[in-house]
């Protein structure tokens, strides 16, 4: 029971820092400069996909944590995907967490989504 406590607990503050990031942000246009995938399981994984923007007066590198959702999967069958020298926008707030502009809409669903499956499941182990 504690684990699903501490389990909601962190996907309630990744919920919170994604709507954060909606309504408090700052645009900028990014070049992205590499995409690594790392795998965890057989098609499952994370993209690391590294961007270049300028802050202001200053270039900014920073690092882009994607999940290979189910929803990404279908975009790639789709064609439509991230590659080296593309040109994307990206959201930026005052604690430096940066997502890209068009994911973050879905990222805010799925977070939403697991907050609710542990909340169910910490309810129902509270329940028994």
């Amino acid at each position: 029971m504690i684990l699903f406590g501490v389990t909601t607990a962190v996907s309630a503050w990744f919920l919170a820092r994604d709507i954060k990031l909606a309504v408090c942000h700052q645009n900028f246009e990014a070049t992205i400069t590499r995409i690594e995938f790392q795998k965890r399981y057989k098609s499952s994984g994370t993209y690391k996909i590294y961007v270049e923007y300028f802050d202001g007066a200053n270039q900014a590198k920073d690092c882009i944590f994607l999940s290979n959702s189910i929803v990404q999967r279908i975009k790639k069958l789709k064609g439509t995907h991230y590659r080296v020298k593309q040109k994307i926008a990206i959201l930026a707030d005052s604690n430096g967490y940066i997502f890209i502009k068009e994911e973050l809409a879905e990222e805010i669903v799925l977070d939403s989504l697991c907050f609710a499956f542990f909340c169910i499941m910490l309810f129902c182990l509270h329940r028994f």
